[in-house]
């Protein structure tokens, strides 16, 4: 059943007030009248719909860890962990979808009362990732975690700093994710 549009774009006004307000102020310092007064709602509508702040802190990030878990589900059956041009696809299609959040994830960053929610988004990419590698292999699920180590930490820069372009990203980031593993797959003298 499809939610009413009523719901939906208050639901909506909440949450970008609050990722504005976020910003501003930072999470500790924001109030429910500061949400439903940006929000242009009343006090009863906010809890109609949340019923406090961390609620609606956990669903706008929740609703952002399940959009790019969503569309960012594996369709291919075999591994890409070698194929830059696919990697890079993958990689700005991530960027994509990161991109309608940018707001959302900046005020996360920023603000140390909310950096353990980057941590979500980081597990839940990591965890889509692994789909495409052979996880009985550990040398996969290293080759991976140190190629994502780098990709979030540019990911990171993107967001606070606005200095990268998504193509310049995807394309870099593919290729040393495939340089990586090409220099992993040596003989293990084990």
């Amino acid at each position: 059943m499809k939610k009413d549009l009523r719901i939906v774009k208050t639901e909506r006004n909440i949450k970008n007030a609050f990722v504005q307000l976020i910003m501003e102020k930072s999470y500790k310092n924001v109030k429910i009248k500061d949400i439903v007064e940006r929000a242009m709602i009343n006090r009863n509508t906010f809890y109609l719909h949340y019923s406090s702040k961390e609620n609606l802190v956990d669903a706008v990030i929740n609703d952002a860890t399940k959009t790019l878990s969503e569309r960012l589900n594996p369709r291919r059956s075999s591994p890409i962990i070698n194929d830059t041009e696919v990697i890079s696809v993958y990689i700005n299609k991530l960027l994509e979808i990161l991109k309608e959040y940018k707001s959302l994830l900046k005020a996360v960053l920023l603000d140390p009362g909310l950096t353990g929610y980057f941590f979500s988004f980081k597990s839940t990419l990591t965890e889509r990732l692994l789909n495409y590698v052979d996880k009985s292999l550990t040398k996969n699920k290293i080759i991976v975690s140190f190629a994502l180590s780098g990709l979030y930490g540019v990911i990171e820069r993107w967001i606070m700093y606005d200095d990268l372009t998504q193509k310049d990203i995807s394309e870099e980031c593919a290729k040393l994710c495939v340089a990586c593993v090409k220099g992993a797959s040596y003989k293990d003298k084990r």
